[in-house]
């Protein structure tokens, strides 16, 4: 197999880890809090946009998630705690192998994108307070 010249990485998730925002919607939700599923519902609502083609941000998508998983769950929450919350997705941290990993592919030449349903605004806020900027 020949050596790729590029390799593309998924944001939040691969790179990023979610867990933060677990003590985050721990202070909505209680004990348990819902993470995967309102990442799912985000991940859902941003594929069923583009597939509409009416584009909205990653960010009014997690938002109304939140709003809607809450709803479901009879939490109630207003939209700017719920904004704050999916705020937080701007300042994720790396999973801790991510770092070592990402330097090794640098230092072998290789070329590396970062991916994402969210803004290049807040991709680039990720990867940057994530302390990845160099790689990209």
């Amino acid at each position: 197999m020949d050596r790729p010249e590029l390799v593309a990485f998924d944001v939040n998730e691969t790179l990023l880890s979610l867990d933060p925002l677990g003590e985050e919607m721990a202070e909505i939700f209680g004990d348990s809090p819902p993470v995967g599923e309102w990442f799912a519902r985000m991940l859902h609502g941003s594929l069923v946009s583009n597939h509409l083609n009416r584009y909205r941000p990653f960010s009014e998508i997690g938002v109304d998630a939140l709003m809607a998983l809450a709803q479901r769950r009879g939490v109630t929450i207003s939209r700017d705690r719920a904004a704050a919350a999916v705020v937080s997705m701007k300042s994720l941290p790396p999973y801790p192998e991510v770092y070592g990993a990402l330097e090794r592919l640098y230092d072998a030449g290789l070329v590396m994108i970062a991916l994402t349903n969210g803004s290049a605004e807040v991709a680039n806020a990720q990867i940057e307070s994530a302390g990845l900027h160099p790689f990209f």
